[in-house]
């Protein structure tokens, strides 16, 4: 789990505490290199989309039950190729979002052609954080608010 400053975690509500830490996971893909099987170019558009949802749709989506792994959620071991383990982040593609449901995201993907990524559980996936620590360690805690 990212841990934020005492005194700045107790003064917040349920939900600042939750994007705070999204946010400070999203912060740690910064300046670390794309994992094994990901492409450059794909990790710094992935890094773009975390925070962005971080800081655009965290507070909507934390209210509409959305978790960590259904927002940042990755296959620790095939992170490419595994859709059913592909959260909203991973999805995006530098989209834009067009509608936000308990249930799911509508993404323009063109000039009259949407893509929804559905909420679904996602067994054995790990925050994209995780993915990318040293050495392929996962934290399955991180960023869990």
């Amino acid at each position: 789990m990212i841990n934020l400053p005492n005194n700045v975690d107790q003064s917040l509500t349920e939900s600042e505490r939750a994007v705070a830490r999204w946010r400070a996971g999203c912060e740690l893909l910064w300046g670390r290199p794309a994992p094994r099987l990901v492409q450059s170019d794909r990790w710094s558009q992935i890094k773009s989309d975390c925070l962005y949802i971080a800081d655009e749709w965290g507070f909507i989506a934390f209210d509409l039950g959305w978790s960590t792994i259904d927002l940042f959620g990755v296959d620790p071991n095939h992170p490419v190729n595994r859709y059913d383990r592909m959260g909203l982040a991973w999805s995006r593609q530098g989209r834009t979002i067009v509608e936000f449901s308990k249930t799911r995201v509508v993404l323009a993907a063109g000039s009259n052609s949407r893509l929804v990524v559905r909420r679904r559980p996602m067994e054995g996936a790990v925050p994209i954080c995780a993915l990318s620590l040293p050495g392929g360690a996962t934290k399955p805690g991180l960023m869990e608010p």
